[in-house]
């Protein structure tokens, strides 16, 4: 298990691709279909966490290629 201290918010809210849904009581929910990152907003970060999705855990490209030689870790790329 890996604690992330790092709650960035980073996503590139014209890039990204998000459906917003309201509920009856004027709470919102949103739905990221395509996420993208504004790396000028991530403080050379090499994991974080995307404050406006707690769920999604990002590394950087270093952390990825070291993180190849280990068992178990699989890495999506996102733009």
């Amino acid at each position: 298990m890996m604690i992330i201290l790092n709650h960035l918010s980073c996503m590139d809210d014209i890039k990204s691709v998000v459906e917003e849904k309201v509920f009856r009581d004027d709470s919102k929910s949103i739905r990221i279909k395509k996420l993208s990152i504004n790396a000028d907003k991530t403080d050379n970060k090499s994991v974080f966490l995307v404050k406006e999705k707690t769920s999604y855990s990002i590394v950087n490209e270093d952390f990825k290629n070291r993180g190849n030689k280990l068992n178990g870790l699989n890495f999506l790329k996102i733009s």
